[in-house]
């Protein structure tokens, strides 16, 4: 009985690491989407800009 015992509170242990393992790598891929959100949206404010510059010399 103590060994199976043992055994459920390994396998609880190991479901929490696992757990916290995963939300880590959430947490890296979030932050990774939100870093290339922002760059994206500086990218494109910055090409705004540039073609509203073009377009009052066209105009």
């Amino acid at each position: 009985m103590l060994v199976f015992i043992g055994i459920l509170v390994a396998i609880q242990i190991n479901n929490c690491n696992e757990q916290r393992k995963d939300n880590q790598t959430e947490k890296n891929l979030l932050i990774g989407l939100q870093n290339e959100f922002n760059n994206n949206l500086e990218n494109i404010d910055a090409n705004i800009v540039v073609n509203q510059k073009k377009h009052r010399y066209l105009f």
